[in-house]
Parts: C-alpha cells; sequence; structure tokens
C-alpha cells in the first residue's frame, strides 16, 4: 500500500461534506471537537485532517520527516512537496444550507480517499480516524436516502 498527502481541493470537498446540512439539522454535529455549523469550522476540520493525513504519510515513509520536501502528494513548481503549507494555510468556506446531491456524492470519494490515504501507521486506532469514519458513513446515509430507489423501496 502507498499513501500520499491529499490535494486542498480534495480536502475542501471532504470538508464540505462533514460539514453540510442534512434534511433536518446538520448531518455531522462535530468532528476533531469542532462544530460543523461555525463559520471557520471547515477550515479549523481540515487542518486538523491533514496533519492527520500527513502523519499517516510520516508513518509509511518515516524519511519524509527529515525530509519533508520529498512527502508524496502536491508540490510546487520545484517538486517539493507542500503538503506541511497546505496543512498550515488550508482554507475552505462552510457550505450554506444543503449541498446539491453531486457535490455530497463527490464529498463521500474524497472522504473515502482520505480515509484510505490515513491507514498508515497507528493512525486508524486514533479517535480522530474513527470519527472520520462514522463522519463518512452519515455522509453515505444522507447520500442513500436522496435516491430514487430509497424513495421507492417499501417501508413495511
Amino acid at each position: 500500500m502507498s499513501a500520499f498527502v491529499v490535494s486542498d481541493e480534495t480536502m475542501c470537498r471532504a470538508v464540505r461534506a462533514l460539514c453540510s446540512m442534512g434534511e433536518y439539522a446538520a448531518i455531522i454535529e462535530r468532528v476533531a471537537d469542532i462544530q460543523t455549523r461555525r463559520a471557520d469550522s471547515a477550515t479549523q476540520i481540515g487542518r486538523e485532517l491533514f496533519a492527520m493525513n500527513i502523519a499517516a504519510v510520516q508513518a509509511r515513509y518515516p524519511d519524509t520527516r527529515a525530509n519533508p520536501a520529498g512527502m508524496p502528494g502536491p508540490v510546487n513548481d520545484n517538486g517539493d512537496s507542500i503538503a506541511p503549507e497546505l496543512a498550515a494555510s488550508f482554507t475552505c468556506v462552510t457550505p450554506q444550507g444543503r449541498l446539491p446531491f453531486e457535490e455530497l456524492v463527490s464529498g463521500y470519494k474524497a472522504l473515502s480517499c482520505l480515509i484510505y490515504q490515513c491507514s498508515e501507521g497507528d493512525i486508524p486506532e486514533t479517535e480522530l480516524f474513527k470519527e472520520l469514519q462514522r463522519a463518512q458513513a452519515y455522509v453515505g446515509d444522507a447520500i442513500i436516502v436522496q435516491l430514487p430507489q430509497y424513495q421507492a423501496a417499501p417501508w413495511d
């Protein structure tokens, strides 16, 4: 298995799904002990998740601790990793209201990618990783209940 630090676009799609509204309220109330409905929550949650992603990559590739420029993932024009800068400067706007269905699905897939990239070392044993897995399940449920097949299925 290999691992890399996800792009800021992938992280923003994932975080927007985490901070989106469901039919009646927020799909997920808190991530990393941060309320998802605050104006700066998407940015804060994304930075926490980037830190976890970087820790997982460093667990997979220990040499990147001493040489962060060699970390797999987004790079600058020189080919050096920009992962540490992404973690520190990441910003993402919290969605207002419900995300369009396609964006929620895209966010779910981004969450799948992030979870996979964080599945190194002892990261899967951390509470944040487990919380991210639970949150992905909630986002998946929010997607499923919008499918026509779900709506048409009997309730008895």
